[in-house]
């Protein structure tokens, strides 16, 4: 479920609209355009989220501030953030956040480009909140896997979806989906763990090699296969 809060609508009002609501069970996950959301927004054109048995509400915010607000007034149960916001939250405002995954990073700096391509792109959870709901954790962190498997051998099927989604030409979105490499569960110890790229996260690193090769591992039947797709450039 996508539910889609515009700019200039009153925040009260987007929590009337369903950005949340008491007694909430949606794992609810706040995005801007940016190439973060990207895979998971995927999944969800994809059906993805229902096959493996979760049921986000992906919520569509203006900016970076109403995804921080939102985070920091629990209304949403996780944010896609660049690197630089994400470790001022950790350090200044939320001693609750974590990182559970590096989603993207830029191949090279394109001031061209609409998507922030200077800093990395990370989903940030509240660290006990994913601890009480692993299970549907896991679960969404395996649709993510499905879409970011699917994303070689279908760039025009999602550059179509975010195109009516971003308004913009298909084609513009195949050539700034080009520019990014995407991270799956697996990667992720290699980029957060105290020798990669981003070590200075790996404190509050959530997504430890332990929680994120369960998903992985979890309905490797309906993952597409390694002649279906081919697996993301590392950078």
């Amino acid at each position: 479920m996508r539910t889609i809060c515009v700019v200039g609508l009153p925040f009260s009002l987007c929590l009337w609209l369903g950005c949340t609501a008491p007694g909430n069970t949606t794992l609810r996950i706040g995005i801007t355009e940016s190439a973060g959301a990207t895979l998971l927004y995927f999944a969800e054109e994809l059906n993805l989220y229902r096959e493996y048995g979760v049921n986000p509400r992906i919520v569509e915010l203006p900016d970076h501030d109403a995804l921080e607000h939102a985070f920091n007034m629990n209304q949403v149960d996780a944010v896609v953030l660049p690197h630089e916001r994400c470790v001022s939250m950790i350090k200044n405002s939320h001693s609750d956040a974590g990182v559970l995954l590096v989603l993207a990073i830029a191949k090279s700096a394109d001031s061209s480009s609409r998507w922030q391509t200077e800093q990395e792109e990370l989903l940030l959870v509240h660290r006990a909140e994913v601890m009480r709901r692993r299970s549907e954790w896991r679960d969404l962190l395996g649709a993510y896997e499905h879409a970011r498997l699917s994303l070689s051998s279908r760039p025009d099927s999602i550059a179509a979806a975010l195109a009516r989604r971003e308004h913009r030409f298909p084609s513009e979105l195949a050539r700034e989906i080009s520019m990014w490499n995407f991270f799956g569960v697996s990667e992720q110890d290699s980029l957060l763990d105290f020798r990669g790229e981003l070590k200075d996260l790996d404190a509050r690193w959530q997504g430890n090699l332990d929680f994120a090769s369960g998903s992985a591992r979890k309905r490797d039947d309906r993952r597409p296969s390694a002649t279906e797709s081919d697996q993301p450039h590392s950078r």
